[in-house]
């Protein structure tokens, strides 16, 4: 009773802050709406927050469609888990299934060393022809019945097979669904903290450099005003593509987040960084992407990219920082462009590399 009334105040509480918030900020009381500013409020989740934080600076008046991207990407995994469920209950069934049908495999191979034991008992004490024959032939129907009963139990265990392949199968295709973003097939903002914490990890001690890429489509608002929604989820998916192209091997594109995408490349100075950059701005200045509305070809959408250098053993937060302040400093001279981050690491680098990996 507790426990419950301290989760009931924090409740209340989280209520109090975030209906002024919607108020202040001109947000409808919708569940949706509700939904991610009382997860805002609670502090549960630092990415939503970033992002949102993000959406405070850039937007005097956030509309429903802000919001409704932050609890599709942040918010709602309903669908995974109804599948995992739906899954979980196959499963269960399937074990339940499995040992009833061991449990009567065992009953019948009991019943039939009993029948053994007492055909054995039976013939000695009576041989004749007569009654051996008739033993024999109650041992060949019991024979039988045990060969048809496994039997069936094979072809059920055969069923089962198929269906626990089409379990893995769903299961995999579940997790992987909760780090790809939906719209355009890539890894999702989960999926990239995910990797960079393997890849930090596993490259502690090696003082390896790698690069880190944010992106962001220009005038993205004015695009959907001017050319509607499905043009600019079109757009969205001619980006993406553009970096599933032109990024290979261990390279890692991420859909960040609405407009903005980010990119790690292990193993890649700023030069070679900025060589793939501007090899991705170019490519999207160029592109000519068509608007499913009236077919018509939509030329000069451009997109604007920050970048900065990362050494393995620093704070991942700290170097999406720099490339997000680099990012904003392409934008605000003038689009279309790439920037790299003020702060360099080469001095560091150098002087980790000199000393030896850390104890």
């Amino acid at each position: 009773m507790q426990h419950l009334q301290v989760n009931l105040n924090k409740s209340a509480e989280y209520l109090r802050l975030a209906l002024p918030l919607m108020a202040r900020y001109g947000i409808p009381v919708t569940p949706v709406n509700y939904a991610v500013l009382y997860e805002y409020v609670s502090g549960n989740n630092q990415q939503l927050n970033r992002k949102f934080d993000e959406l405070l600076l850039n937007n005097k008046q956030l509309e429903n469609r802000h919001i409704k991207t932050l609890f599709d990407e942040f918010i709602d995994l309903k669908h995974e888990f109804s599948r995992l469920e739906d899954a979980h209950s196959r499963f269960s069934t399937l074990h339940l299934n499995f040992t009833q049908a061991l449990e009567e495999a065992c009953e019948n191979t009991n019943s039939f060393s009993q029948s053994l034991d007492s055909c054995k008992q039976q013939m000695e004490e009576d041989s004749t022809p007569q009654f051996v024959e008739s033993l024999l032939r109650d041992l060949s129907n019991s024979t039988q019945t045990i060969l048809r009963k496994n039997k069936d139990l094979l072809t059920e265990l055969n069923i089962a097979r198929i269906e626990i392949n089409e379990l893995k199968k769903q299961l995999i295709d579940a997790k992987r669904q909760t780090v790809t973003d939906t719209m355009t097939n890539l890894p999702n903002r989960k999926a990239f903290f995910d990797h960079m914490g393997i890849f930090m990890e596993m490259n502690k001690n090696q003082f390896t450099k790698s690069a880190l890429v944010m992106l962001d489509i220009d005038h993205f608002k004015n695009i959907n005003d001017s050319f509607g929604h499905l043009f600019g989820d079109k757009v969205i998916k001619t980006v993406a593509e553009v970096l599933r192209r032109l990024t290979k091997g261990k390279d890692m594109p991420a859909r960040f987040g609405g407009e903005e995408f980010i990119i790690h490349l292990p193993d890649t100075d700023i030069n070679g960084a900025k060589a793939v950059a501007e090899a991705i701005r170019r490519t999207i200045e160029n592109a000519s992407i068509i608007n499913p509305l009236n077919n018509k070809v939509i030329s000069k959408v451009t997109v604007s990219l920050g970048l900065t250098e990362i050494l393995v053993n620093g704070e991942i937060d700290e170097a999406i920082a720099r490339a997000d302040k680099a990012l904003y400093q392409a934008k605000n001279t003038g689009r279309n462009r790439v920037c790299i981050a003020e702060t360099c690491t080469t001095t560091l680098y150098e002087e980790m590399q000199a000393s030896g990996p850390a104890a």
